[in-house]
């Protein structure tokens, strides 16, 4: 335990020091930086134009089909309101399920791993950008 204290110390470190070299909130380096206590938010329309995507590379999401409506609806509902800030942990508040069983069932399959690896996405993309 003490060894995986110091590790996870280490990294969170190098995770600060690269924030605090690089002012991006959108992009992979943003998209490094997030760990499940981050706070995000829609981009801007100029940082989602200052991302730029590899040649030749797809740019856009691919996700599990259980678990696209509630990863859509999350996307949605933050691009809906601009004011609207997050931590990554808690993104799953932001669905309102109702009686739709499968909805239930695809956020029941979304884990914290699945919302991190989500909103780095998102980040790297240029759709959301990280608070700092």
């Amino acid at each position: 335990n003490e060894h995986r204290h110091k590790l996870q110390t280490i990294h969170q470190s190098k995770k600060r020091k690269l924030m605090d070299e690089s002012n991006e909130c959108v992009g992979p380096n943003a998209a490094s930086c997030l760990t499940l206590q981050s706070v995000i938010r829609v981009s801007t329309p100029e940082e989602r134009s200052s991302v730029s995507v590899e040649e030749g590379r797809l740019r856009g999401l691919t996700v599990r089909e259980e678990t696209m409506t509630i990863l859509m609806a999350i996307l949605s509902k933050l691009k809906s309101d601009p004011a609207l800030r997050v931590i990554v942990q808690d993104l799953r508040g932001l669905v309102e399920t109702g009686d739709d069983q499968s909805e239930k069932i695809g956020l029941l399959m979304i884990c914290d791993f699945s919302l991190l690896s989500f909103a780095r996405c998102c980040v790297e993309l240029g759709a959301l950008a990280l608070v700092q």
